[in-house]
């Protein structure tokens, strides 16, 4: 994992994949998902998508936006990187 945070904060234009198992991600649901973002440049379209599987994620696992929230992804390749909440409470 120190070696990914490096290569995010210091290498930007490198290729960089993560392979993840689904079956190992979707047993340890809903713990293994943390949120649902989307790109502050994305269109209405995935945005609209992304609040859907947001709102479908709170009702399948009971869970609230506090615990479950849906944010917007601020970030470009030279710049600061952050999240904004759009449904947090």
């Amino acid at each position: 994992m120190d070696l990914l945070i490096h290569q995010q904060e210091f290498m930007h234009n490198y290729y960089n994949e993560i392979v993840i198992d689904p079956e190992a991600v979707h047993k340890a649901l809903p713990h293994s998902v943390m949120a649902v973002f989307y790109h502050f440049q994305s269109s209405g379209f995935d945005r609209e998508w992304a609040q859907a599987v947001h709102t479908r994620f709170l009702q399948d696992y009971r869970l609230t936006p506090a615990r479950f929230p849906l944010l917007e992804f601020h970030g470009e390749p030279d710049g600061p990187t952050f999240f904004t909440c759009v449904i947090c409470s």
